[in-house]
């Protein structure tokens, strides 16, 4: 099974793993948690590659996507598994898509927010 396999499968059972100054940091429900724990231990290297961010990404507009994510989570009350799945999505987009998918996400959020019903 990959990486993005083994993520998508730990994010079902909800399952958190953020890239934290290069480190990972897990959270979710304790059987989870152990339950993936020595996949996460054995994988490390593969897993910071894999949920880090794109070098070719220009770093504002990552850091403005996950800013957004991170405010329709909350303002939706989305659960962190669920958070946890949309940062993976936007974390595989492809370069050339990003800046069109941020406009497109933010204007979203923001009629959300514009109709109350966050």
């Amino acid at each position: 099974m990959s990486i993005a396999q083994m993520l998508d499968q730990g994010f079902a059972e909800e399952l958190v793993v953020e890239v934290e100054s290069g480190f990972l940091q897990v959270s979710g429900p304790r059987e989870t948690v152990q339950k993936y724990a020595g996949f996460l231990k054995e994988h490390k290297a593969e897993i910071l590659e894999y949920l880090g961010p794109d070098p070719s990404y220009p770093e504002s507009a990552l850091e403005e996507y996950d800013r957004l994510i991170h405010e329709h989570c909350d303002n939706q009350k989305h659960s962190p598994a669920h958070r946890a799945r949309l940062l993976a999505a936007r974390r595989s987009m492809a370069p050339a898509n990003l800046l069109e998918d941020l406009e497109a996400f933010r204007q979203i959020v923001n009629q959300r927010i514009s109709a109350g019903k966050s």
